[in-house]
């Protein structure tokens, strides 16, 4: 029964992190205004946030992986809960910018540490189950705490959405603190993986990947206002859309996995993500053919990117906690190059062309996914030892 407890706390610490990084991208427009500035100035918070997280994640894994779960746990949830209180209280830019950025370091130091609590609290043969939950967090995060806070903030405000998510946290943060958890195993110094160069082709697949899904997400109001007419009710249905069909993707994907195999459903995603991209200027016009293509978008998307992690796993299945690592560095470095290059596109092909823009990047993804399936098949790269 402590078990159980102890795990849900670890799902309760990733579902609170998990929606606030979901959430703020359908804020920013409100959040703009508040504020007083331009939309695509307030998507450099989305992209600050991310960058903090990218370069800091393996960092600090590092530094804190001596530390007991609860010390490490409820360090990473004070950091979340001051950074979001701040966020909402915050009247100007810059106070909003270091805000998200406590934010992210904050997430940094929790979401690792969650994957590495679930894991000690079960049994060898239970750990694919502590990790199911955690995925599943993430995957209720996007299908319920997304557009659950895009409501909210459509009702009460932007401010209102974030207080929510910073006392689910602060709940969180107690129950920790409160809780005897199990004694941390010390990890061994793991070789350096930088010498194997399929596994740097396969993060910059992922890198490339994610920055032409999240040039796309991060706009995803101006891409979709002439289905909207500017409605947050409206938006936050679309964005409730996107996260139901990324969890039918995150339930279909292991499942394509097994028969296909990773590598072959990156492919199929990327490819089937681009030709949905190409056909979105368009099909973001109308109403039937915007839901189609958001509900192929969150499904491949959600699908491409389990595929993405499990291949680099495979690569090397004694370094998997390092991969995760790596890969949310891809994810993270992928949404604030995509925040920044968004910005600097949108006043020169519009909104509704970032879609194309998207799929450029994601045509880049499939090039370099190629040139590594061909190494292997050639037998250039040997797997590291």
């Amino acid at each position: 029964m402590a078990g159980g407890f102890r795990l849900a706390l670890v799902a309760v610490a990733m579902f609170a992190t998990g929606t606030d990084a979901y959430v703020l991208p359908g804020l920013l427009p409100e959040l703009a205004k508040t504020l007083g500035v331009e939309f695509r100035t307030a998507a450099q918070i989305v992209s600050a946030y991310s960058l903090i997280y990218a370069i800091s994640i393996i960092p600090l894994a590092v530094a804190t992986s001596r530390w007991s779960f609860r010390i490490t746990l409820g360090v990473g949830l004070a950091l979340f809960v001051i950074g979001a209180l701040t966020s909402a209280m915050a009247t100007s830019f810059s106070a909003m910018l270091l805000a998200r950025c406590c934010c992210g370091l904050g997430v940094a130091i929790v979401a690792p540490t969650c994957a590495a609590t679930a894991v000690a609290l079960q049994p060898p043969n239970r750990h694919g189950r502590a990790i199911s939950i955690i995925m599943f967090s993430l995957a209720l995060a996007m299908a319920v705490g997304l557009p659950a806070g895009a409501f909210v903030a459509a009702a009460f405000g932007w401010r209102t959405t974030l207080l929510l998510l910073a006392a689910i946290a602060a709940a969180a943060l107690v129950g920790v603190l409160a809780t005897q958890w199990p004694e941390r195993k010390q990890t061994v110094s793991v070789p350096s993986l930088a010498a194997d160069r399929l596994l740097l082709l396969g993060l910059s697949t992922a890198y490339l990947a994610f920055v032409g899904l999240y040039c796309v997400y991060i706009y995803f109001g101006p891409v979709f206002d002439r289905t909207t007419s500017a409605n947050a009710t409206t938006l936050s249905f679309l964005l409730w859309l996107w996260g139901l069909a990324g969890v039918a993707g995150s339930l279909t994907a292991a499942w394509v996995c097994d028969r296909l195999g990773a590598r072959t459903l990156v492919f199929i995603t990327l490819g089937c993500l681009g030709i949905n991209f190409v056909a979105l200027p368009v099909a973001g016009a109308a109403v039937p053919s915007a839901l189609a293509s958001i509900a192929v978008w969150g499904f491949c998307g959600m699908m491409l990117s389990i595929a993405l992690q499990r291949q680099l796993i495979e690569r090397a299945p004694t370094q998997a906690a390092v991969l995760s690592a790596c890969f949310v560095c891809a994810l993270q470095g992928g949404i604030a190059t995509a925040g920044v290059v968004g910005a600097a596109m949108i006043g020169k092909i519009g909104a509704h062309q970032l879609p194309l823009l998207g799929s450029a990047f994601l045509a880049l993804a499939v090039l370099v996914q190629w040139i590594a399936v061909s190494a292997i098949g050639a037998g250039l790269a040997r797997k590291p030892a």
